[in-house]
């Protein structure tokens, strides 16, 4: 027993503790069934009723009371045991409480006698096993797993309850801090918050919590980018992704701006949004979305569309219950290893993770005759597909007194080298930013100042590509950066692709 409890306790605490703490409190319960359930066995083996001499007559009936014509004795003649007649069933084996022998009781009409048995006496005249004859070791062997395995069942049973009501309380009950090392934050759950496997393992999230009656729902969602700080355009994304999967029909969203007071250790951007299920179940609700030490965050709050105003509260409770943890002290960012590219009147700096300078081949310099760079763009750590790939070119055009000549000129030049076969009408266009910015403006530099615009490529009236064209004028040049994108893969791109041109310098003319 005492090995079964240590297992126990080895594989789960909660169990182990009640089953010790039991066995403290209980031993004489646990004692008494363990001698009931041993009488019990060598009954059902060896065929014959004990007779339990303190409790069923002997001892309670005086001997002075009983008359000779009432009372059988035993049969062993060095015996002085009697018994009350009335008490023996007849035909049936009986076992003597004080010298252990068997014997067959037959009424006082029968022919045959009480006949004498051989097996081994199990308990004395109170009942006690103590002073009891003692058992065969065949006896002892066969009668100890019955009554060991009651004990155990039934210790195991209690346990088992026990758990389940603390484990029921741990996923109920408030003030539990559940904490998630690997990505450096926990928990201290709100009131009335219970958290729930299946939704967790539906939206593939940290932690989901529901309210009361599941009229709400509160979740986190985190990835890791190892040492690596990632943008807030990559970690809106994340949050998006999560959103459409679970609301296919429809996921709308609207920037709030910097987060309240109630999140203070990492500087997350709120964002409302709205949803529909596939049942056209329309919700309603909230993500904030940051990231620290190389992890990032996005806090998720909905509930049906009329419970949004009344669940604001308690999502904001549980938002003031997140906090960082220490498991990522020793975490430093990977600095950017900056590359250096130059040229007659220019140079660049890009980062190495991101961008591969590319040899311009035979090809490419005559569909491309301007260009003097290119560079070959891949996000970290993602699948490569051939619609998620930059490219960016050095391009360098005639001088033009005005800056904004020049940009007409890169225009027209980018304009005719993606103009298909069929000849159908293509466009640059400005575009504003994913935030909503118009790009249009003048950009300060070592060198003298340049312009940046974003544009969308039209072939046919459809969007095709997303360019970031940044133009210096140069001497006697116009040096012109064309970093573009597939339309698809914007959201990944777009900031990948200002941060590039940042890196631009373009020596006075």
């Amino acid at each position: 027993m005492v090995i079964l409890v240590t297992m126990v306790d080895r594989l789960d605490p909660p169990c182990g503790g009640i089953f010790s703490v039991g066995m403290i409190l209980w031993p004489d319960w646990v004692s008494r069934v363990s001698w009931a359930l041993e009488q019990l066995t060598l009954t059902q083996q060896q065929g014959y009723l004990p007779i339990q001499a303190g409790t069923t007559f002997v001892g309670s009936i005086p001997k002075r009371a009983m008359k000779m014509s009432d009372t059988v004795r035993c049969p062993n003649r060095a015996c002085t045991q009697v018994f009350p007649a009335n008490l023996l069933v007849d035909g049936t084996r009986y076992q003597c409480p004080a010298c252990a022998s068997q014997f067959v009781f037959q009424s006082p009409g029968s022919t045959e006698g009480p006949t004498p048995g051989n097996g081994q006496g199990i308990a004395d005249a109170s009942g006690n096993p103590k002073g009891k004859a003692p058992l065969s070791p065949s006896q002892r062997k066969d009668a100890w797993w019955l009554p060991a395995l009651f004990t155990v069942v039934g210790i195991l049973l209690v346990g088992f309850l026990a758990l389940v009501g603390i484990r029921m309380m741990e996923a109920s009950g408030s003030g539990k801090v559940d904490s998630f090392a690997p990505a450096n934050f926990a928990i201290k759950r709100p009131d009335g918050f219970t958290r729930d496997a299946g939704q967790e393992l539906e939206f593939q999230a940290d932690l989901v919590y529901t309210g009361p009656e599941k009229k709400l729902i509160w979740a986190v969602v985190t990835r890791d980018y190892g040492e690596r700080v990632p943008s807030y355009r990559e970690l809106l994304e994340l949050a998006l992704e999560k959103l459409r999967k679970k609301f296919p029909e429809k996921v709308e969203y609207e920037k709030r701006g910097e987060a309240d007071e109630s999140l203070v250790e990492i500087p997350f951007t709120a964002h409302e949004f709205v949803g529909r299920t596939s049942d056209n179940d329309d919700v309603a609700g909230d993500f904030f979305v940051g990231t620290s030490k190389g992890v990032g965050y996005v806090l998720y709050g909905w509930a049906r569309t009329y419970d949004r105003d009344k669940s604001k509260p308690d999502w904001k409770a549980a938002r003031k219950a997140f906090f960082l943890l220490d498991s990522r002290a020793n975490w430093k960012p990977e600095e950017a290893k900056l590359e250096l590219a130059e040229g007659k009147g220019w140079e660049i700096r890009f980062d190495k993770k991101i961008w591969t300078q590319d040899e311009i081949s035979k090809d490419l310099r005559e569909n491309h005759p301007k260009a003097v760079l290119r560079l070959e763009g891949k996000i970290p750590g993602r699948k490569i597909y051939a619609g998620d790939m930059a490219e960016a070119y050095i391009i360098v055009l005639d001088g033009k007194k005005d800056i904004n000549e020049s940009v007409i000129l890169a225009k027209e030049y980018l304009s005719g080298l993606d103009r298909p076969v069929d000849e159908s009408k293509v466009s640059l266009e400005p575009t504003p930013t994913l935030d909503g910015e118009e790009l249009d403006k003048t950009v300060e530099s070592q060198g003298p100042p340049q312009k940046r615009q974003l544009l969308r490529l039209l072939s046919g009236g459809e969007a095709q590509k997303i360019y970031l064209i940044q133009v210096g004028p140069g001497n006697k040049q116009t040096i012109v950066l064309a970093a573009s994108c597939p339309i698809g893969a914007r959201k990944l791109w777009e900031e990948n692709l200002m941060k590039l041109a940042d890196g631009l310098t373009v020596e006075s003319p």
